[in-house]
C-alpha cells in the first residue's frame, strides 16, 4: 500500500487553484479595460479581488523558485517584486510634480514669481 504525500494533491484541483487566481486577476483587466463604470464599492471590490488573486500567484511562484534558486534569493525577489509598485508611484509623482514646478516656473506662476510682481507694483511682500 503506497503512502500519499500531503504535499501531493489531484491535477484537477492544482488546477483549479490556478485558474481561480487567474480568473481573480483577469476579471480586473477586463473591467478596467472595457469601458464600464461600476460603483466605487464594486471598483474596490473588484481590484482586491485581482490584488487578492496576484499574490497568491506570487506566493506560488516564490515557493517553485526556491527549487531551482536558494531560499534567501528567491525570498529577496520576493521583496523586490512586492515593493515594485510603491517605487514606481511614488516615481511618477515624483516627476508630475518636477513638471508642475517646471510649467509654474515658466509661466511665472511659481512664489518668487509672484512676490517679484507685486513687489514691482508697489505693494508689501
Amino acid at each position: 500500500m503506497a503512502v500519499e504525500s500531503g504535499l501531493q494533491k489531484e491535477p484537477m484541483t492544482n488546477s483549479l487553484w490556478v485558474l481561480t487566481s487567474v480568473g481573480l486577476c483577469l476579471q480586473w483587466i477586463f473591467v478596467h479595460l472595457s469601458g464600464v463604470h461600476p460603483s466605487p464599492e464594486l471598483q474596490a471590490l473588484s481590484a482586491g479581488l485581482a490584488i487578492f488573486g496576484a499574490s497568491f500567484m506570487l506566493s506560488w511562484a516564490a515557493e517553485l523558485a526556491q527549487l531551482d534558486v536558494p531560499q534567501a534569493l528567491a525570498l529577496a525577489l520576493l521583496a523586490l517584486i512586492a515593493v515594485l509598485p510603491e517605487y514606481a508611484v511614488d516615481m511618477y509623482f515624483a516627476y508630475d510634480r518636477r513638471q508642475s514646478l517646471a510649467d509654474r516656473r515658466r509661466l511665472g506662476g511659481g512664489c518668487g514669481g509672484v512676490l517679484a510682481q507685486d513687489a514691482e507694483e508697489g505693494g508689501q511682500a
